[in-house]
């Protein structure tokens, strides 16, 4: 019972913990360029906000460089290929279903496009359990 007990609490501030939050949103585009890129737009319900400005809407360039995000091969398990693919199947189901989704940011996990207001860079996904035991797409950026 100690074990499941350190184990639940462990789970519920990791991800408080290592600098994440995510937001409801709902996936108004999904456009893959390949098995590893996709260019999406989000929309943010209002009182929801993420804290990127007053962008209602958020265009996100993702793209799977894992050596930008983790340093070291141990680093990299929680951004793998497989966990890249997993969050951009659940980005493209939530669109095809219209249905709203959790989408977060892991420490500096969202970079200001330098060419437009409301765009913005990912370096990387993966689905992570949330504090309430429900699923997020978090995006990275650069190391945590």
């Amino acid at each position: 019972m100690r074990t499941l007990l350190a184990f639940l609490l462990l789970t519920v501030t990791s991800v408080a913990i290592a600098g994440g939050w995510s937001w409801e949103v709902t996936v108004d585009q999904v456009t893959l360029e390949s098995e590893q890129h996709a260019v999406i737009v989000v929309a943010v319900p209002k009182g929801n906000e993420p804290g990127y400005g007053d962008c209602r809407s958020m265009q996100v360039t993702i793209r799977f460089k894992p050596d930008a995000v983790f340093k070291t091969a141990s680093e990299q398990d929680i951004l793998t290929i497989a966990s890249h693919k997993e969050a951009l199947s659940e980005l493209q189901a939530a669109y095809e279903s219209n249905e709203k989704i959790r989408f977060g940011s892991m420490g500096a996990g969202l970079k200001a496009s330098q060419f437009s207001s409301c765009s913005f860079i990912s370096n990387g996904l993966a689905v992570l359990e949330e504090y309430d035991g429900g699923t997020a797409v978090y995006s990275f950026y650069t190391p945590i």
